[in-house]
């Protein structure tokens, strides 16, 4: 009978060393065999990759026969546990975890690894990597003896790690990954973390406000309320969800886009997910139609003009020479007051205008090609008297008027 190889493993809770013996080379079903090669070459490539890592444990805990423990694993357990009982400070303890973590990645499925990580980490004052490391331990060994005891010590781990991140976050608000390590951190947390009263305090007053908004300019208490309760509780599933709906309200498409991307990170598997993913779509195409439409040419305003084909212009019947107004619906509409007085009320199309021009007694069509500049402060144009219609001449002709050359000027107008 083949002898099992031991590795030293230390205990997080006590000073106790405690055996616990590794899996014996057996023979791989081919299939399952080469599922978990690729799996591992993949890890070497990615290792910071934890769904990778749940993989391949799942992998091999539904395997007939366990894999051996590489050699190579076996010298890093070694060397971490002699780093680990020698250590004396918090840098000895991180020397450990770093050998111990290269035992994980020779052999991903090894529990004690996983273990003596979390230990190693813990010491070093890494509680958050620690708890990360502890959860793929109790993965791993599922029916081991102390799995109860560790899920309970993970779960101090992970609640002291919470509160840690959540100060941290309190310094930086702006901070979006560490916001979404908290969803995250919480996420995997059973029971989840309690909802401080003065979060729900936020919350309601949020929503209150939420409800009363009739216009998009209404809604920045509501927000303001949102961000004060996910400063208290970051993880909190429904106020993620709720702001991320006031902001797309206030069309805020970018920030409400992020909030409930959150709300996905809290738990995508959930019924609502599907949703909250739709509603992204949504938004996305929201912010796509109003980028589309930001880019359309506005005139709104009242301009003079201040050059004549080159030459300045200050003439003061030329103040205010157009006069541009946009309905609710973003039709463009104009009043153009020149020499001599004309007035009209007709559409802006694009960056074009065409209309009528009455002067005296002659009648043409006159263009308008008009420029806005990107500070919006000025507008270059082009002003095209196009040839009068067969009928405009003849009209003219029976009156006895000559017609007028059409004129082709250019002209810059500022915004008043």
């Amino acid at each position: 009978m083949r002898q099992k190889a031991t590795i030293l493993l230390m205990s997080a809770f006590g000073l106790a060393l405690v055996l616990i013996p590794t899996w014996p080379a057996q023979a791989q079903s081919s299939t399952p065999q080469e599922a978990l090669t690729q799996s591992l070459a993949a890890l070497q490539k990615t290792p910071t990759d934890s769904a990778l890592r749940e993989k391949i444990i799942k992998l091999v805990l539904a395997m007939k026969r366990a894999p051996a423990v590489t050699e190579e694993a076996k010298g890093f357990m070694a060397s971490g546990t002699s780093l680990f009982t020698t250590a004396k400070s918090p840098e000895d303890f991180k020397r450990a975890a770093t050998e111990f973590e290269k035992a994980t990645l020779a052999a991903p499925w090894l529990a004690e690894a996983y273990y003596n990580l979390g230990s190693a980490q813990e010491k070093a004052g890494l509680l958050y990597e620690a708890a990360g490391s502890l959860r793929l331990y109790l993965l791993a060994a599922p029916k081991a003896s102390d799995a109860k005891a560790v899920a309970a010590h993970l779960y101090g781990l992970q609640q002291g790690s919470l509160r840690q991140f959540v100060d941290d976050l309190q310094r930086t608000p702006s901070d979006d990954a560490l916001r979404e390590k908290i969803v995250r951190l919480a996420a995997g947390m059973t029971p989840p973390p309690a909802l401080p009263e003065e979060a729900r305090r936020h919350y309601v007053m949020a929503t209150t406000l939420f409800g009363a908004a009739e216009k998009p300019e209404d809604l920045s208490g509501a927000i303001d309320e949102f961000r004060s309760a996910l400063l208290v509780a970051p993880w909190w599933p429904e106020a993620n969800h709720d702001c991320g709906m006031a902001l797309k309200a206030a069309q805020r498409y970018d920030e409400a886009i992020a909030a409930l991307k959150l709300y996905l990170a809290a738990d995508p598997a959930a019924e609502s997910a599907r949703a909250a993913q739709d509603e992204i779509y949504k938004i996305e195409a929201e912010e796509a139609r109003a980028a589309a439409e930001a880019r359309k040419p506005r005139f709104e305003g009242t301009w003079d003009m201040v050059r004549w084909n080159g030459e300045p212009c200050e003439f003061a019947y030329l103040k205010g020479v157009l006069v541009v107004q946009q309905d609710p619906d973003g039709t463009q509409h104009f009043r153009h007051n020149g020499y001599p007085v004309e007035a009209y009320d007709l559409r802006v199309q694009g960056n074009r205008i065409r209309f009528c021009v009455e002067s005296g007694d002659n009648t043409m069509t006159r263009e308008w090609d008009l420029t806005l500049s990107q500070d919006g402060a000025t507008i270059e144009g082009r002003w095209d008297d196009l040839p009068q219609t067969p009928a405009q001449t003849a009209a003219m002709e029976r009156r006895g008027i000559v017609s007028i050359k059409p004129a082709h000027d250019s002209f810059v107008l500022r915004r008043q």
